[in-house]
């Protein structure tokens, strides 16, 4: 984790673009999260943010159909989570690896769904990106924000007011990474009482993503860790958590250049790179 690059050292021996780290890292966090942002203001996409402070924590802007309500607010409110232990721990959803043909936002999905003529042509698919196509075009139709919707939402199933939420849980259940955030987005306090279809929970889904390097995952996690008391050793937590993005961007760095990025004392940085040290992502 302390490799020195020989293009950011200068005649004298000293780092001369040690800042470069810390905003290559920023960059990808921002990418990421401009993603999200966009994808929220995108059409068939109008869901209110998902992450929203309250005195008790992270609240969740609605309750998914069917999860359990009283499990929900212990693990938003109450459960304290070992997330690195969860990191270390397998996971039964399949990995999907990222493609071109795999959407990696809903509107994105949204934009390829319409591009079938008819409802039932794309809801036959039981691949994961096809649920996750089909959650998106049900999405937009329960929202009303479909051209040419009195053609293009008359199927039956897309009157139930659950469809699109019980496809994309089944997209993110076949390991659909841009579902599994979605719906990770959506009800940040019911990661552990969302089924999705297959035996497993939300969380399983969203873990097996930051155990490959998923930034979004990854962050995600970081951020459920900075509200509450919702996380074990939380200061360890976030600061590994850092690392690992670091990690997943492939991009080396020198802790006192990238201190700005991390909590504690120095003794804080050196235990979270030890602990880091200890895990390995999948991808």
């Amino acid at each position: 984790m302390r490799e020195k690059n020989a293009n950011c050292v200068d005649k004298n021996g000293l780092k001369n673009c040690a800042w470069m780290v810390v905003a290559v890292l920023t960059a990808a966090m921002v990418i990421a999260l401009t993603t999200l942002w966009m994808e929220r203001r995108a059409p068939g996409n109008r869901a209110q943010p998902a992450w929203q402070t309250a005195s008790s924590g992270i609240v969740s802007p609605r309750a998914f159909p069917g999860a359990d309500q009283a499990g929900a607010a212990l693990f938003g409110r109450q459960a304290t989570v070992d997330v690195l232990e969860q990191l270390a721990a397998p996971r039964a959803t399949p990995w999907v690896p990222a493609a071109t043909s795999q959407s990696a936002t809903l509107s994105e999905a949204y934009q390829r769904a319409m591009e079938f003529p008819v409802f039932d042509s794309l809801a036959s698919r039981k691949d994961p990106e096809g649920l996750f196509e089909t959650a998106a075009w049900a999405d937009a139709c329960r929202q009303v924000e479909v051209h040419d919707a009195t053609l293009r939402c008359g199927d039956s199933r897309l009157r139930d007011p659950a469809y699109a939420e019980t496809v994309l849980a089944r997209a993110a259940g076949t390991g659909q990474a841009g579902a599994i955030l979605e719906l990770a987005m959506r009800y940040p306090t019911s990661w552990n009482t969302i089924s999705l279809g297959n035996g497993v929970m939300l969380d399983d889904a969203l873990y097996m993503l930051a155990q490959h390097g998923n930034l979004r995952a990854l962050d995600l996690l970081r951020q459920w860790c900075t509200l509450g008391n919702h996380c074990k050793e939380p200061t360890l937590t976030r600061n590994v958590l850092m690392l690992l993005m670091f990690r997943a961007t492939g991009v080396s760095y020198q802790a006192a250049d990238a201190a700005s990025g991390f909590e504690g004392s120095a003794a804080d940085i050196r235990r979270a790179e030890s602990r880091a040290a200890q895990m390995g992502l999948l991808h």
